[in-house]
């Protein structure tokens, strides 16, 4: 079965220079981040979540508070239907970059697949509240 990530997360790293400022020691992304990154978008779009989740693994070892690694991952996982497994990833995304929807939005559908209505709707609220793209 295809899983489905949506067309804003697919772009979302590349709009940051390819990971997150808070992504290392000096705020830069690697190229190799930005490669695995890639990889792993890639490997999304031909239904190949388990290598997509490696990639951004990857990134992840190197960098372990690259915004846009933590959010791809966290998203394959929910959308593969593995939301356990995408809430630490998720919550971190979500406390490093406060005032970012997404990982709210994401973190919505993992605790609504995990049967948790009072965490998924908070979630939910917090996306709203926090801006536009929120309605994805």
């Amino acid at each position: 079965m295809p899983i489905s990530i949506g067309r804003g997360l697919a772009c979302e790293w590349r709009r940051d220079g390819g990971g997150s400022r808070v992504g290392n020691r000096r705020g830069e992304s690697s190229a190799s981040d930005q490669a695995h990154l890639m990889l792993a978008t890639a490997y999304v779009q031909t239904d190949r979540a388990r290598e997509a989740v490696t990639e951004c693994e990857k990134v992840l070892e190197v960098m372990p508070n690259h915004y846009a690694a933590l959010l791809l991952e966290g998203r394959i996982l929910v959308a593969s239907k593995h939301p356990e497994a995408a809430l630490d990833k998720l919550e971190h995304a979500a406390a490093l970059v406060p005032k970012a929807p997404q990982p709210h939005i994401i973190l919505s559908d993992a605790y609504r697949q995990l049967g948790r209505k009072a965490e998924a709707a908070r979630e939910k609220v917090a996306a709203q509240r926090l801006g536009p793209s929120s309605q994805e």
